[in-house]
C-alpha cells in the first residue's frame, strides 16, 4: 500500500497546485472583470450627462424662441396701433385743410370728400385683408429659424440614437460579463468539491520531519537527502535508509562472552 499511498500524496500535491493556480487566476480575471465594469459604468454616467446636458441645451433654446416670438407679437400689435393713430391724425387734416380751402384743389369739395371717402373704404377694405392674412400665418415662423430649430433637432436625435445604442451596448457586455462570472463561479465550486473529494479519499500527508530521528546522520544529512524531491522520491530515500540500517545491524553481533 505505500507506493498507493504515496501516489495519492502525489496527486493530492498536484491538484493542491492547479486549484491554487486557478483560484489565482479566477482572482485576476474577478479583479478585470470588476475594472472594466467601473469603466463601463462611468461612461455611461458621461453619457447621461451629455444627454442631460443637450436636453437642458434644447430647453434654453426653446424658451428663448418663446420669449422671441412673445416680443415679435406685442411689437407688431404697438405697431399696428401706431399706425392706426398716424392715419387717423393724417385723415384729420386733410379734412381740416379740405374744410378751411374750398377752392385749392380747383375741384368740388364734395367730390373730393366722396373720393376721400371711397380711398378710406379701399384702404379699410385692404387692411381688413391684411389682418386675415397676418391672422392665419401670424404663428408662421420664418424659414430660415424653422430650418435652424430643424437641423438642431436632427443633430440631437442623433446624438440621442447613438447614446442608446451604446448604452444598449454596453448593457449587452455587461450581461456578457455577469455570464462569464457566473460560469466561473460554477467552475470554482467543482474544483473545490473535487478537491474536497480528493481530501477525504486520500490519505493525510505524512509528516517528514519525523524521518529526521530515523535516518543515520540526523536532521542535517536527512535534510540534504530531501532537498528537491517530492514524496515519491522521499519514499524511496526513506526505505534506501531504512534498508541500510538493517544491513549495518546486521554486520554486528553482541559478545557472549
Amino acid at each position: 500500500l505505500e507506493p498507493l499511498k504515496a501516489k495519492l500524496v502525489t496527486v493530492n500535491e498536484d491538484c493542491n497546485e492547479k486549484i491554487l493556480a486557478m483560484r489565482a487566476e479566477e482572482r485576476y480575471e474577478i479583479s478585470m472583470l470588476k475594472r472594466e465594469k467601473m469603466n463601463l459604468l462611468k461612461l455611461i454616467d458621461k453619457k447621461n450627462e451629455e444627454k442631460i446636458s443637450l436636453q437642458s441645451e434644447v430647453s434654453k433654446l426653446r424658451k428663448n424662441l418663446a420669449e422671441e416670438y412673445l416680443r415679435y407679437l406685442s411689437e407688431r400689435d404697438a405697431r399696428k396701433i401706431l399706425i392706426a393713430d398716424l392715419n387717423e391724425l393724417r385723415y384729420q387734416r386733410e379734412d381740416m385743410s379740405l374744410a378751411q380751402s374750398p377752392g385749392i384743389w380747383g375741384e368740388d369739395p364734395v367730390k373730393l370728400t366722396l373720393a376721400l371717402k371711397m380711398a378710406r373704404q379701399d384702404l379699410t377694405r385692404t387692411q381688413m385683408e391684411l389682418n386675415t392674412m397676418k391672422a392665419n400665418f401670424g404663428d408662421v415662423v420664418p424659414r430660415r429659424d424653422f430650418e435652424m430649430q430643424e437641423k438642431t433637432n436632427k443633430d440631437l436625435q442623433e446624438q440621442l440614437d447613438s447614446l442608446r445604442s451604446d448604452y444598449e451596448e454596453v448593457c449587452k457586455e455587461h450581461e456578457i460579463l455577469l455570464q462569464l462570472h457566473m460560469t466561473t463561479l460554477k467552475e470554482r465550486d467543482q474544483f473545490h468539491s473535487e478537491l474536497q473529494e480528493i481530501q477525504r479519499t486520500s490519505t493525510p500527508r505524512p509528516d517528514w520531519s519525523k524521518c529526521e530521528d530515523v535516518v543515520a546522520g540526523g536532521p542535517d544529512r536527512w535534510q540534504k537527502l530531501a532537498e528537491g524531491k517530492n514524496s515519491d522520491q522521499l519514499v524511496d530515500v526513506l526505505l534506501e535508509e531504512i534498508g541500510e540500517g538493517l544491513l549495518r545491524e546486521k554486520d554486528f553481533f553482541p559478545g557472549l562472552g
